[in-house]
């Protein structure tokens, strides 16, 4: 199956490079004889120096246009596997234009925002203890100590990236942010 559709492939290119070719000849004789009919002296020499001259400028030019498209078919095909191996990945900035970022930047936005929710937690719990009394919260503080896990008043897991995939950062009606621990 893989092997006609190569072939159908394969065989499409040819015929397409071959029409083209001879399209190429045609425009090529046509300038020629075009020339021979216009010049009154050395008509041959100058259609064939013409000729010759313009196929020559064609082949620098197709030599060039390989050189490009090789050079920036492997840029691609690098970009393609960095982000297969995860060490990029595609985003679509705030204004519509899609760009491609390593990881480091993404875990180092995702430590600040993480700290940033944790501070917030914090003055939250601050708040909380100023309105119901520190005695009230103790039994909520264990509750809420069990459900962070791992993360609760533990600074050594912002610099460990792994930790931050586990994590994911949903959005309530007031897009205010907050964070699940994923099982």
């Amino acid at each position: 199956m893989l092997g006609s559709i190569v072939n159908l492939i394969f065989n499409s290119l040819i015929t397409g490079f071959a029409i083209i070719g001879a399209g190429t000849v045609v425009n090529k004789a046509g300038d020629f004889f075009k020339i021979l009919e216009n010049e009154k002296e050395d008509a041959y020499k100058k259609a064939f120096d013409s000729v010759m001259v313009d196929s020559i400028g064609d082949l620098n030019k197709s030599v060039d246009s390989v050189q490009s498209i090789s050079r920036n078919f492997y840029k691609i095909l690098f970009i393609v596997i960095e982000i297969l191996n995860g060490s990029k990945y595609i985003k679509k900035k705030k204004d519509g234009k899609i760009i491609i970022c390593d990881k480091s930047k993404v875990s180092g936005s995702y430590k600040e925002k993480i700290e940033e929710l944790k501070n917030k937690v914090n003055k939250y719990r601050e708040e909380l203890i100023k309105a119901k009394g520190p005695d009230s919260l103790k039994d909520e503080d264990e509750a809420g100590d069990d459900d962070m896990g791992d993360y609760a008043d533990n600074d050594d897991n912002l610099s460990d990236t792994s930790e931050v995939n586990e994590t994911s950062f949903a959005s309530t009606k007031n897009n205010e942010y907050f964070l699940e621990k994923k099982d």
